[in-house]
């Protein structure tokens, strides 16, 4: 894999599932999920309303307007409903802070971004190619994302709270990965 390539791994009818060049030792990859966009809702009362046959709908998810045997048009906007948007999560672990880790991740929903130093070690952190809780804070902002998630916490910290803190100045929308933790995206 070239290290600046994105290779799309899965694709199905629901969701696209992307490789994210990571910056580590060794070649290393993160993950792009993203969900595709779904069709409109149609809204039930509205095909009792106009009698709409069921061959009719998946062209009104579509954004077909109804036409009426007698010529008129209903439009899309009063048959359907907007479908709740895709989301989007991205997974990267061991990892130097990248632009092109920013980039690829742009907008994304959740980010979970490894964290294994704080800043008092910002040398051993880009000596060994990962990040600090306040450089994954900073790719999130770079990014747009809604979420960030951190963790891969180097053992010698014997709690989370300077990394959240260090995060939390950069993107207040920060929180530390917990094993068995439910996030919702």
């Amino acid at each position: 894999m070239d290290a600046a390539s994105s290779i799309k791994v899965l694709e199905n009818k629901d969701l696209e599932v992307w490789t994210i060049p990571l910056n580590h030792r060794i070649e290393t990859c993160g993950w792009l999920f993203r969900e595709k966009k779904k069709p409109r809702n149609i809204r039930p009362e509205k095909i009792e309303t106009y009698n709409i046959h069921f061959s009719l709908i998946p062209g009104i998810k579509a954004g077909d307007d109804l036409v009426l045997p007698d010529g008129r048009v209903i439009p899309n906007s009063e048959l359907t409903l907007d479908p709740p948007a895709p989301k989007s999560y991205a997974f990267c672990s061991d990892t130097a802070p990248s632009p092109l880790v920013a980039n690829r991740v742009q907008g994304v929903d959740l980010l979970y971004h490894e964290a294994t130093f704080t800043n008092e070690h910002l040398v051993e952190a880009s000596v060994s190619f990962h990040s600090t809780a306040a450089q994954a804070a900073e790719i999130a902002r770079q990014a747009g994302v809604r979420k960030l998630i951190i963790g891969h916490f180097s053992g010698r910290y014997a709690d989370v709270e300077q990394h959240l803190a260090e995060a939390r100045m950069i993107f207040s929308e920060t929180q530390a990965a917990e094993e068995g933790r439910v996030v919702e995206v």
